[in-house]
């Protein structure tokens, strides 16, 4: 079952990544953003609210809660805008497999939000889990006039957000 599980998992993420590529020749990254994630901001606000006034057992939050509800919100922005602007001047294998980039940043940003620890296992879960994508990406004549370097940035640039 988990095997299923995994499998419907990826079908799920590849089509979702297809999809968004085919949504970037037809819509700009910042209305697709705002569609998705700016837009919903303040409905969460009000529900929270609504929630709280409701139920009455849910606490009143502090300004650090808050805090990170905004600044996770935000970071959803900024990944989802690089991932659409991408997508819109980079080939779909290319972003997929920088924003697959992922882990690497959050080796470094978990411990610093979290307090995680690292270890020498999870560092080589993470080299086997991301290997494949890192050899994958050809940074050959990136950077040359019609070139895949946008792409590229924009591609760790919202995997840095993600993480």
């Amino acid at each position: 079952m988990g095997l299923l599980a995994a499998l419907f998992a990826a079908l799920c993420g590849t089509a979702k990544d297809v999809l968004s590529k085919r949504l970037s020749a037809r819509i700009g990254s910042t209305s697709s953003t705002f569609a998705s994630f700016a837009f919903a901001l303040p409905f969460y606000l009000v529900m929270f609210g609504w929630l709280s006034w409701r139920a009455g057992s849910i606490e009143r939050p502090s300004l650090v809660f808050l805090g990170f509800v905004v600044l996770r919100s935000l970071t959803d922005v900024g990944a989802e805008w690089c991932k659409m602007k991408a997508f819109s001047v980079g080939e779909l294998s290319t972003v997929t497999m920088t924003i697959a980039l992922t882990p690497v940043f959050l080796l470094f940003t978990s411990p610093l939000i979290t307090g995680d620890p690292l270890t020498g296992r999870g560092i080589a879960a993470l080299v086997l889990s991301v290997s494949g994508s890192i050899v994958l990406i050809d940074v050959r004549g990136a950077f040359r006039p019609g070139g895949q370097g946008a792409a590229l940035l924009l591609g760790l640039a919202s995997a840095f957000f993600f993480s």
